[in-house]
């Protein structure tokens, strides 16, 4: 999300001008500096308002082309080879079954051929090479945040599966509660209870898949996307206190992955949630 510090001089001139039209006055404003709890009020009020009248945040169905995403993970499974973990053959693209139907339940459906390959920290990988590659050079990882297994794990009630081709369907807009905010440790326990199967390398794949998607992402009307079945540990702090994350931004305006703590509440993301075809 653009920090407020990003606009101009003439629209912080045009901001002061219509708040002082609707009746903010210089009392109000001394009151919400010294209670900044009543701004909260205010901004919730705002990102209610800015919500699509629909509830569908983006809709990407014209971007869903079945044949290019299955031409695209053919060509890293060819290209990318046995080395790197892609062990699928002619006979496993051609037995794929017709993707699902579009969900009309979702505020951010999309639906993506996401294959995992044979280790968790090579999924990850290569959903990654994948994304960057659709936005180069559009494209930046931190470079804290590492794959091997002593660094990036599965949250417990997650299983990784290995060498599986599958239509998945994720919610790009899970979990985005921009009213009050939420901690991912507070959505793995909610999506715990509910039997909910939190995104991972669905994410990154997705964002390949979908280069509107994350090009869209602002914090406001489309939210940034944690991976929340993944737990990450970073350099300088406690094991398995963060979480990848997809977002889009920076100076250079580009599509970003690195991780965020677990107990920082947060109203501009959402968790995505995934269901297999």
């Amino acid at each position: 999300m653009a920090s407020l510090y990003d606009i101009t001089k003439g629209e912080a001139v045009e901001l002061d001008r219509v708040l002082s039209q609707a009746g903010f006055d210089a009392d109000m404003a001394r009151a919400a500096i010294k209670s900044p709890d009543l701004v909260d009020v205010m901004v919730a009020a705002l990102r209610e308002r800015l919500q699509p009248s629909t509830g569908v945040v983006l809709d990407l169905r014209a971007e869903f082309d079945p044949q290019r995403q299955i031409a695209q993970i053919a060509s890293l499974n060819h290209s990318r080879g046995k080395r790197n973990g892609w062990k699928f053959g002619k006979s496993d693209f051609a037995s794929l079954p017709e993707p699902p139907a579009w969900p009309d339940d979702m505020r951010l459906p999309m639906i993506g051929l996401t294959p995992t390959l044979d280790t968790v920290g090579r999924t990850f990988e290569e959903a990654l090479g994948f994304l960057g590659q659709v936005h180069s050079p559009r494209y930046w990882r931190w470079d804290g945040l590492k794959s091997d297994p002593d660094y990036l794990r599965l949250i417990g009630g997650h299983e990784f599966e290995p060498g599986t081709l599958r239509w998945t369907i994720m919610d790009g807009a899970a979990y985005w509660e921009p009213e009050r905010g939420r901690s991912l440790v507070e959505v793995r326990e909610r999506a715990a209870e509910k039997n909910e199967t939190l995104a991972s390398h669905h994410v990154y794949w997705n964002g390949g898949h979908y280069k509107t998607w994350p090009q869209s992402m602002n914090g406001t009307t489309v939210p940034y996307a944690d991976a929340a079945a993944y737990e990450a540990t970073v350099p300088g702090d406690e094991p398995w206190a963060h979480c990848p994350y997809l977002d889009w931004g920076g100076v250079n305006r580009g599509v970003r992955v690195g991780a965020g703590w677990v107990e920082g509440s947060s109203r501009d993301w959402a968790a995505p949630l995934v269901l297999e075809s």
